[in-house]
């Protein structure tokens, strides 16, 4: 069932609550609960795209076990990651990758996602270019991530538990709309290391905290958290937020995080 859009009074009390939130929690100090913060590590927008992928595709689990397996592979590729792709071969990076484990992701996984990462940069220069060659501002977002995972995988042989869902599926692909938030939104918490996609399209990374705090709210009654809780839930906060319907995903996300359980 599709919720009804809510009253102005209903939707103007959340806006509240979430701005209060937002003011809390939005800010830098924060970014360390988060596997966002590698990023800062970098300055290159062509490490940060590498290093971003890397963090949200393993962002699943405990944020220690989530920080540990980051650091994990950062250690191997270095202070340029973005050169350690260019300069490593599929042999040497299947080596230095064997041992590595994350929960079910094994070291050929990871080792699977950084040789994809590899064959795109090298074809089209960036992560960000490949989707930017692939996008229809016409189309929904999730259309052109289809399209770019498809791309990253393409002829990938390595058996692995896929690190990226499949968004032509009905995932809600929390990871890889995380990954699109850092990549597009651009403010004192995301780094926005792609240009010229609007924000606007994004889709909300629908994790737990997200999830929980919709249903308590009565902003979706759906069971199950997949692609159509995804949009129904964007909806709402594009309501709130038109043209950056996932302004409020950080700040929400905090409080469970934390420890602090706050929130709206």
């Amino acid at each position: 069932m599709t919720m009804r859009k809510p009253s102005p009074q209903r939707l103007e009390r959340l806006r509240t609550e979430l701005e209060a939130l937002y003011r809390h929690y939005h800010r830098p100090a924060f970014i360390g609960s988060d596997p966002l913060h590698y990023l800062y590590r970098f300055t290159s927008p062509l490490d940060q795209e590498v290093v971003g992928l890397v963090a949200a595709s393993l962002a699943y689990g405990n944020v220690k076990s989530i920080h540990a397996s980051i650091d994990k592979v950062l250690a191997v590729m270095g202070d340029h990651p973005r050169l350690y792709l260019e300069q490593s071969g599929e042999t040497s990076i299947l080596r230095d990758f064997r041992s590595f484990r994350h929960r079910w992701t094994s070291g050929r996984a990871m080792a699977g996602l950084l040789l994809d990462m590899k064959k795109v940069t090298g074809n089209f220069g960036s992560l960000g270019n490949a989707f930017y060659v692939l996008d229809d501002p016409g189309r929904p977002l999730q259309a052109t991530l289809g399209a770019w995972v498809a791309l990253l995988q393409d002829g990938r042989t390595l058996e692995r538990k896929e690190l990226l869902s499949d968004p032509r599926r009905s995932s809600a692909c929390k990871r890889l709309h995380l990954y699109l938030r850092w990549m597009v939104r651009k403010d004192e918490i995301d780094p926005g290391c792609w240009s010229g996609i609007d924000p606007a399209r994004l889709l909300m990374p629908l994790d737990t905290h997200i999830y929980q705090w919709a249903i308590r709210h009565r902003i979706t009654r759906r069971k199950n958290a997949d692609l159509r809780t995804v949009e129904e839930i964007t909806r709402f906060f594009r309501h709130l937020s038109p043209a950056d319907p996932v302004r409020y995903d950080f700040c929400l996300t905090r409080p469970g995080i934390t420890g602090e359980e706050r929130g709206a």
